[in-house]
């Protein structure tokens, strides 16, 4: 028998160990977004233009039959799940840090949103949603932005 030479990331207290009394760990703890809960959850990014919306999901190894979308009522949900691969005949798995399992997202949308403008890309361990913003909406917005105070 081997010994594993790795953290167990299920045992959160295992894993967390090493930073308990640590001044430097605890000071970084805000600048650094480590989750150690077992589990996936994609990391994101939203971006915004005058004309659309972009989220961006880092999903590696999800496949696109996997992923589901939906957007009604200025929400946008986002599910899925990453699957474990199989381990093949007389494996065993010593030691995985790796986060597999089902994942739901939901996020705010702004009123300016177009729901019937959604565009979805699947590439590269990437998802990419695209949500356009209505024209008049828009110019309404962009309006009130500049007559609002004084100069």
């Amino acid at each position: 028998m081997t010994d594993k030479v790795c953290y167990d990331t299920t045992d959160t207290t295992t894993a967390v160990t090493p930073w308990i009394g640590n001044p430097l760990s605890r000071f970084m703890e805000g600048y650094w977004d480590y989750d150690f809960s077992p589990g996936f959850n994609p990391r994101f990014e939203m971006r915004e233009t005058d004309s659309a919306i972009t989220l961006i999901f880092e999903i590696p190894g999800v496949k696109k039959e996997d992923l589901h979308l939906d957007i009604s009522d200025g929400r946008l949900r986002v599910r899925g799940e990453r699957k474990s691969p199989e381990l093949k005949k007389n494996e065993e798995c010593m030691c995985s840090d790796l986060g597999y399992g089902t994942f739901d997202r939901s996020f705010g949308l702004p009123d300016s949103i177009d729901e019937g403008t959604v565009k979805a890309k699947h590439h590269d361990g990437l998802l990419e949603l695209t949500i356009g913003k209505e024209k008049e909406k828009r110019e309404k917005r962009l309006r009130s932005k500049w007559s609002s105070g004084s100069l």
